[in-house]
């Protein structure tokens, strides 16, 4: 009996001291969550995810408006655009995995035996060219619309109010993006310019697409494009398949692409998506303070105001992200390490600590994905303007200073390294790393 005493008063305690804990920290954390939004929207920033989706705009001057893109759907039935793309894509996966053009066509030739045809008596660039014969009338259709002003999905790829999933995910994104290479490299080593630049000008319309939605999946698969189309542009600038208006053409638009900009459009994205999730965690934890022993689940034995100080938490440290990128005093390279160092330095309560901070830690590494997409730009831009000035004048440039901009590395903002080759030119970042990023104008 003496000890049932004690063990019913320790009991007593400890429902009574459970249900104060958790009233305490969902108070506690409702109100940390509440204070950072407040914040945040106090330096006139945009905490509403919907409203950062672009406005939709009319379909006649709209690129996001092919036929493909309007019937895009997780299922594609037999015979569709998307189920050619995607069959298309999927049969010819092996091409896909070749890096130089001496392996495109070994890989075209293997191909070509597996299918029963003898590959030393055909040409392996027009057995490709028939194989994708059926995705020919698509690809008219997004060619002929390139002209239009906007490119837009303009429809609902995430669910609900296009505001609290990515679906997009779902859409034969790469598929595209991969057929796109596939067929730029086909027209690249034909020596087919014109057509092969439609198809890095179809490559880059759909990145735009992709580069204007918050959030960083589509920031993801707007690098993964960009990646996907710079092999055959360069392919293109080491064959010397561009002529002169080619070169301005394709310089302009590589110059348009500002990925510190897109990035920064991810990262407010990616802010406004976190604070988005303050009724989902509601509904979760349910109205009250108890715990519900049906739905009980390892999650739940948290309070639910821990749940809501990580939101605020992970939106703060997207701000600080913000505050580094949009200042613009460092380098791309530098400002990443900033943030992380950040992140180092930043106190986060227990159990709230590894969600926000892996949260933000993976937007670092897109970050660095980012980067290191920005450096293949630099060095490709400095080949296309050493061209440019090689048609124009008849001789390569003596040094970078004679370019009307001096190429440099977003990492460290130091000018890329130039040097005169027997039969061409050498541009690379660093003339001390061995992986380092290089274009070989005579490969």
């Amino acid at each position: 009996m003496s000890l049932l005493k004690p063990a019913a008063y320790s009991m007593a305690t400890l429902m009574t001291a459970i249900p104060l804990f958790f009233a305490v920290e969902n108070w506690q954390g409702t109100r940390d969550y509440e204070d950072a939004r407040n914040r945040l929207a106090a330096l006139g920033e945009e905490l509403d995810y919907a409203r950062l989706i672009p406005a939709r705009v009319e379909e006649s001057a709209n690129f996001g408006s092919t036929p493909l893109f309007q019937t895009l759907r997780q299922d594609a039935p037999a015979g569709s655009a998307q189920s050619i793309v995607e069959g298309l894509t999927n049969s010819l996966t092996e091409m896909h995995e070749a890096e130089s053009p001496q392996e495109f066509e070994a890989a075209a030739r293997r191909l070509m035996r597996k299918r029963g045809i003898d590959g030393d008596g055909d040409n392996p660039l027009a057995f490709l060219e028939r194989q994708l014969e059926p995705w020919q009338l698509t690809r008219r259709e997004l060619a002929d619309r390139l002209p239009l002003p906007h490119a837009r999905w303009n429809r609902s790829i995430t669910a609900g109010q296009r505001g609290d999933t990515h679906p997009v995910l779902k859409l034969p994104a790469m598929p595209l993006m991969k057929l796109l290479r596939l067929q730029a490299r086909i027209d690249v080593m034909q020596g087919k310019s014109t057509r092969a630049l439609e198809d890095i000008e179809i490559s880059l319309r759909l990145g735009e697409m992709h580069a204007q939605e918050p959030g960083a999946i589509f920031h993801v698969l707007f690098l993964a494009n960009i990646a996907l189309i710079l092999s055959p542009l360069e392919e293109g600038l080491q064959e010397k398949v561009w002529d002169a208006d080619q070169l301005n053409q394709l310089a302009r638009r590589l110059g348009e692409i500002d990925l510190q900009q897109i990035f920064v459009n991810a990262i407010r994205g990616e802010r406004a998506y976190a604070l988005s999730f303050e009724g989902a965690v509601t509904q979760m934890w349910g109205l009250g303070d108890t715990l519900n022993a049906e739905d009980l689940s390892w999650q739940y034995l948290a309070p639910r105001g821990w749940a809501l100080r990580g939101l605020g938490r992970i939106a703060e440290s997207f701000q600080d992200g913000l505050e580094i990128f949009e200042s613009r005093k460092v380098p791309f390279g530098v400002a990443i390490d900033a943030w992380e160092a950040a992140l180092d330095r930043q106190s986060m309560a227990p159990i709230t600590a590894w969600t926000a901070a892996q949260k933000a830690r993976s937007m670092t590494a897109v970050g660095r994905a980012c980067l290191e997409t920005a450096q293949k730009l630099a060095v490709l831009k400095a080949a296309l303007d050493i061209m440019r000035f090689r048609l124009a004048n008849d001789r390569y440039p003596n040094s970078l200073t004679e370019l009307p901009v001096t190429p440099r590395d977003p990492r460290n903002n130091q000018p890329v390294r130039y040097e005169r080759t027997p039969n061409g030119f050498l541009v690379e970042l660093s003339a001390d790393e061995e992986d380092t990023l290089r274009f070989r104008s005579d490969p």
